[in-house]
């Protein structure tokens, strides 16, 4: 009997690194079918994502007489411009505050802030204070908004819905309806130099992989013909009679988009 006792033990604790073992991979395959299913789901989520906003938008319009037509082609341009922007400074305490931007047809109407860098405005508001939302902001480069050749202003989009209603270029969306595209062509932007027109040209998905669009300087007109050459491929949408010339200036408006999950959507304008 006390001969057996060691070959008893030995078959216990094999029984039990075996058990032990056992319970290890039924969890492991339990964890991998949950995160498979999760993977599942975001697929479905991805293919089948339709552009939140478009539809509210078109509701919203349709309630107020929406025509299918940009109204507003000729929006604060015949007026003579007054500045305003030295008193909205001081109203927010905010010296970052550069430009109004306006979209009238996807009513978009607000305040853009340039820093020293692209991060500051990512996590702060308006008022310089510490937030998860983030407020518009130009590129940092764009340190002289009226000659630039190109500007960028970067702002904020989100899947959670009740987010929505703070996100003030989340409208922007609605350019991924080739309705919206073809009728509201317009947007405004107002700096201390005075009020400029944009013509919407195209519209651009792009990825970490086309970054083309973040190049604000150029050092030839060459350099700019062939950057904007390349900002009009893979396009969307873009208008049948866009011409490329070294004396265009371009607004850049630029959002997340979320299909292709970690893309962009940008919104490309020609100052007219």
């Amino acid at each position: 009997m006390n001969k057996m006792k060691p070959n008893t033990n030995i078959k216990k604790k094999r029984k039990k690194e075996f058990d032990t073992l056992k319970a290890f991979f039924i969890f492991l395959g339990v964890f991998a079918l949950i995160l498979s299913a999760f993977s599942i789901y975001d697929w479905y989520q991805e293919k089948n994502y339709e552009v939140p906003g478009v539809e509210e938008l078109k509701n919203k319009k349709e309630e107020i007489g929406y025509s299918d037509k940009d109204d507003n082609e000729q929006f604060l341009i015949d007026a003579p411009y007054v500045n305003n922007l030295p008193n909205v400074r001081n109203q927010y305490g905010n010296n970052d505050i550069q430009a109004k931007l306006e979209i009238p047809g996807l009513e978009i109407d607000t305040y853009v802030t340039r820093t020293v860098n692209n991060e500051y405005y990512l996590d702060h508001s308006i008022y310089k204070q510490k937030d998860g939302i983030g407020y518009p902001f130009i590129d940092y480069r764009n340190v002289d908004l009226k000659n630039a050749k190109q500007i960028n202003i970067y702002g904020h989009n989100s899947q959670v819905e009740s987010l929505h209603d703070k996100l003030e270029l989340i409208n922007l969306r609605a350019y991924l309806d080739k309705n919206f595209f073809d009728n509201y062509k317009y947007m405004y932007l107002s700096i201390d130099d005075g009020k400029y027109k944009y013509r919407v040209e195209a519209v651009k998905i792009v990825t970490a992989a086309d970054p083309e669009h973040m190049k604000v300087i150029f050092f030839s007109d060459a350099d700019f013909v062939n950057h904007t050459r390349k900002l009009y491929q893979n396009t969307t949408y873009i208008r049948e009679d866009t011409k490329v010339s070294k004396d265009d200036k371009l607004l850049i408006l630029q959002i997340c988009n979320y299909n292709p999950q970690n893309s962009y959507l940008i919104i490309i304008g020609k100052q007219v």
